[in-house]
C-alpha cells in the first residue's frame, strides 16, 4: 500500500479576514523536504517563492496523477513531468 503525507492548509485573506479556507489533503511526497530541496537549489531569490512554488506544484501534481486516466490531462501531464524532471536536474552551479 502506498504511504502518503497527511497534511492540512489553511489560507486566509489578509485583505478580508472573513475569507479564509482550511483543506486537508494527502500527497505522495513529504512536502517540506520539498520545500527544503528546492530552497538549497537556490532557483528563486526569496525562500518563501521557493516554498509556494512547492506547495502549489505539488499539489497541481498530485491532482494531475489522480486524474491521469482523464483525457484533459493527457498533454498537460506530459509537460508537467518534463517540467518537474528538469527542476530535479537544474544544479545551483550551471
Amino acid at each position: 500500500m502506498k504511504k502518503y503525507f497527511n497534511y492540512s492548509l489553511q489560507l486566509k485573506s489578509l485583505d478580508d479576514p472573513s475569507k479564509e479556507l482550511s483543506i486537508n489533503v494527502q500527497n505522495h511526497d513529504d512536502l517540506f523536504a520539498i520545500m527544503e530541496r528546492l530552497e538549497k537549489k537556490e532557483i528563486f531569490e526569496i525562500s518563501t517563492q521557493a516554498q509556494s512554488f512547492a506547495i502549489g506544484l505539488k499539489l497541481l501534481t498530485e491532482e494531475v496523477l489522480r486524474n491521469r486516466d482523464n483525457p484533459l490531462f493527457n498533454d498537460f501531464f506530459k509537460a508537467l513531468s518534463l517540467f518537474i524532471q528538469k527542476i530535479k536536474q537544474h544544479d545551483i552551479n550551471g
